[in-house]
């Protein structure tokens, strides 16, 4: 599957319309190789909360969210504290990435061009097989743990690189088939004006991509290229997505199993 703009009105009506976050999405409806399906009202993945208004708690309260896994920084929690009516409770992960800052320091960089910042997505995927790990082993016990009932959450900032790659792993736990994986996570592309929106100000967008056109939606959109980087450097290291998810995030055959059977619906 390549990088698109295009998505079918299945994949579309996967997106919750709220006003305070532009990336809150189902994950539900993707196939696995069995001829099983993820199934609906389970689990969610979405951009900051900390703009959410009583209308979007509104259309949140019935989707009965009571576990969210929150991979921002400790620093960005600190500044944008999400905004819930009832809070949840909070998996704790502990996930301390660089990348925002990292990619903020090179915009104010200059001879800086678009392969540059390519070049450093890549990196940050990469990175994210060790980096996010820890966050994949606490999901993983906190899905088991939780068992047939209530929803999770899994967010960060834009939704789309931590929890791109965290809902890919867990996606690929389910046993879902790389096809709908990259469905899943090229979906982001359909919020890309309204995540412009959101970051425009604080990441002065418009000025940087004045300066090098491209820039902004090399940042901002979701690209199979960041995803295949992370994939290349975790086959190399572990030689198996199963055996990643085994000794880097203690998800072993049985926990497998197990998460299928709370997680996937059909026969």
């Amino acid at each position: 599957m390549t990088d698109t703009l295009e998505f079918p009105r299945a994949h579309l009506d996967r997106i919750l319309a709220l006003e305070g976050a532009h990336n809150f999405r189902h994950v539900a409806g993707w196939r696995t190789g069995d001829g099983r399906t993820v199934a609906p009202g389970r689990l969610y993945r979405a951009s900051s909360l900390h703009t959410l208004t009583d209308a979007d708690h509104d259309k949140l309260a019935p989707l009965g969210i009571d576990l969210v896994v929150d991979l921002r920084s400790r620093m960005e929690r600190d500044a944008f504290p999400s905004r819930w009516a009832t809070r949840p409770g909070t998996v704790w992960t502990g996930a301390e990435g660089s990348a925002n800052a990292d990619l903020t320091r090179m915009m104010r960089l200059d001879n800086v061009g678009l392969s540059d910042f390519r070049a450093a997505m890549r990196k940050v995927y990469a990175d994210f097989t060790q980096d996010l790990a820890e966050a994949l082993t606490s999901l993983f016990s906190a899905l088991l743990a939780q068992g047939s009932e209530g929803a999770v959450l899994i967010h960060c900032a834009a939704g789309k690189d931590r929890t791109g790659f965290v809902t890919a792993m867990l996606l690929r736990a389910l046993g879902v088939v790389e096809d709908d994986v990259s469905a899943d996570y090229l979906l982001t592309n359909a919020t890309y004006a309204r995540a412009f929106a959101a970051f425009a100000g604080d990441h002065r967008l418009a000025e940087l991509e004045a300066g090098i056109p491209g820039a902004a939606q090399v940042m901002l959109g979701a690209h199979t290229e960041y995803l295949a980087s992370a994939d290349a450097v975790l086959l190399e290291r572990w030689g198996s997505f199963e055996h990643y998810l085994a000794a880097a995030c203690g998800l072993d055959d049985r926990g497998r199993a197990r998460l299928q059977a709370l997680y996937l619906t059909g026969s």
